[in-house]
């Protein structure tokens, strides 16, 4: 091999290597392992790597399955190592660009046939400037999906369940393209019928479009999702509101009873009638309302949501305890905390307030470990829990039973684990869930 050659496959591996770390690099910005100069060092490596394989394979025999296999296991090794996210996330977007790289592949080499009509070396410039060539006219268009189809599903952390499934769609389309080039010659023996051709800018279309479709169902859903939550929050603050307006006329006709109970002690202190004016204040003090401690947590959000369910509970009767031993809730928006703990809360006084519920009563316990929440909820209950494919539905009128669906969104967001159990005449959720890890890792 000579220096040109040389030049050449290390002009043809960059123009190979750069659009799919731009994609990559865009895509899994917020989830690097590295700083930026680390990130681009071992880039750097792994584009000398590639280009000695490329060596290897051109002074050797050459061999499109190995190529294909290894360009597949090295870029998984590579992206794991820059890149902090789930393998099924690498891979779907992985498969992708596979499949797209095939599809150019399949050009360059069917153009590069036409040139002078001679047989072109593997790359060599003339293969570059037409490799180049089809970037240009069809790398915006993959570009676009990637970018504002793709990374909004990546970096939706309450998504990894859909990646467990979602990357098959792309790996079929490659099985599919490699069946079609194996059968028929290879690279140079599919690439030499311009039907073949036609095939793969078709098939790579139909790819690329189903792969928009899918995506988009996924942002769609967590859109929907999404507003949910923020219809939820904003009803529970309607509710937090009314027991305010509550607490506030309360409060006024407190004042004005206070005034007449004030205007019959100044008459008993008036007119000397100090045994009386003592018997007096002594029944008002048995008859007036107790003190209630309303500081729970220091989370003001959450404060507030508990100290509703405990009036709510007063007001019903319903026994409710309450034991809260953690210092801060950092690390999780106030949105989240209050759909989190208010989904089941009301599920609990909804479950209570039940006339057939007899012997009603809500526990509600929080405790801090490590960085870390560890919550239990448990309260009576009456009735038939119904459950479809593992989750809980709904025995309210007119609501969707997303609760316990949000709730587990939320926990799996921060790295938790939730667990719901149902016995005789009792329901018991517990989960533990990682907000401060979120700080953290925003502080790194």
């Amino acid at each position: 091999m000579n220096l040109t050659y040389f030049f050449e496959i290390l002009v043809y591996e960059w123009l190979e290597l750069m659009p799919n770390i731009i994609i990559f690099g865009i895509v899994f910005q917020n989830f690097l392992r590295f700083s930026k100069i680390r990130t681009g060092i071992f880039i750097f490596i792994f584009y000398i790597f590639l280009v000695f394989c490329r060596i290897l394979l051109v002074v050797g025999k050459d061999s499109s399955v190995f190529l294909t296999i290894l360009w597949i296991l090295c870029y998984l090794v590579f992206l794991k190592c820059i890149i902090k996210t789930s393998l099924t996330k690498l891979l779907f977007v992985l498969l992708n660009m596979l499949n797209y790289r095939s599809f150019t592949t399949i050009l360059y080499t069917y153009f590069s046939s036409f040139y002078e009509g001679k047989e072109v070396r593997p790359y060599s410039m003339v293969i570059s400037g037409i490799y180049l060539l089809i970037l240009f006219l069809s790398y915006p268009f993959v570009f676009s999906i990637m970018i504002k189809k793709v990374r909004p599903v990546i970096e939706f952390s309450e998504n990894k369940s859909f990646f467990r499934y979602l990357w098959c769609i792309p790996a079929t389309f490659c099985l599919s393209y490699y069946y079609n080039l194996y059968n028929n010659g290879g690279i140079s023996g599919f690439s030499s019928e311009l039907k073949n051709v036609l095939f793969a800018v078709f098939f790579n279309m139909g790819a690329f479009f189903i792969t928009w479709i899918i995506v988009d169902f996924i942002a769609q859903n967590h859109r929907n999702l999404h507003v949910r939550m923020e219809n939820h929050y904003l009803h529970l603050q309607s509710i937090q509101y009314e027991s305010l307006k509550n607490k506030m006329e309360e409060s006024r006709r407190a004042k004005h009873d206070m005034k007449q109970v004030l205007r019959v002690a100044q008459s008993y202190l008036y007119n000397k009638e100090y045994e009386r004016l003592k018997g007096y204040l002594d029944e008002y003090l048995k008859t007036s309302p107790s003190e209630e401690i309303i500081f729970y947590c220091s989370n003001y959000a959450l404060n507030a949501l508990i100290v509703y369910y405990k009036d709510l509970a007063n007001k019903y009767k319903i026994p409710f305890e309450i034991s809260i031993q953690i210092e801060e809730i950092e690390g999780i928006g106030d949105t989240e905390l209050v759909v989190l703990y208010g989904n089941l809360l009301d599920n609990a006084m909804e479950a209570c307030i039940d006339e057939k519920n007899k012997n009603p009563y809500i526990h509600f316990s929080m405790i801090q470990v490590g960085n870390g929440i560890y919550t239990v909820i448990e309260n009576s209950y009456y009735g038939v829990i119904k459950r479809k494919e593992k989750r809980f539905e709904t025995t309210k009128q007119g609501h969707t039973g997303i609760g316990l669906y949000s709730v587990e969104q939320i926990v799996k967001k921060y790295e938790g684990m939730l667990e719901v159990k149902v016995e005789e005449e009792k329901f018991w959720v517990s989960f533990l869930f990682y907000p401060m890890n979120e700080k953290e890792d925003r502080k790194l």
